[in-house]
């Protein structure tokens, strides 16, 4: 489960890089991209490209694990859990806790975001 797991450090590490080529390049062309901030499915390329350039606009933004739970069934793997991505706003950090599900499948040897989910917490407080 660990290969799965440093899947999700990877795609934050390109998220925080705002690496846009390189996040993109983690998810199959036919992926679906139920996002954090947004509130419709983005199915193809060109409609990830405009979330994550709306997404990767936010100054210092990065995404931390808080906590994870990995299966793996063959050929797919479903990773679960939650983090929260800091970024600045004015003179503060905004903390937007999300719960999330990366479904990937192995292809050729290395694995791809075939449907990934991510909604902030009902409960909290987002204020943007």
């Amino acid at each position: 489960m660990k290969e799965i797991q440093e899947l999700l450090t990877k795609w934050l590490d390109c998220l925080s890089k705002k690496d846009m080529a390189g996040i993109l390049s983690l998810c199959r062309s036919d992926a679906a991209l139920m996002p954090t901030l947004r509130d419709k499915i983005h199915k193809t390329p060109s409609e990830r490209e405009d979330y994550f350039n709306f997404f990767l606009s936010f100054p210092d933004l990065r995404g931390i694990v808080q906590n994870q739970y990995s299966r793996c069934y063959g050929d797919f793997a479903i990773n679960t859990g939650s983090y929260k991505f800091i970024f600045s706003q004015g003179r503060k950090d905004v903390e937007v806790f999300a719960r999330f599900t990366f479904t990937y499948k192995k292809e050729e040897g290395c694995w791809l975001i075939i449907d990934h989910h991510s909604s902030a917490f009902p409960e909290r407080d987002l204020s943007l």
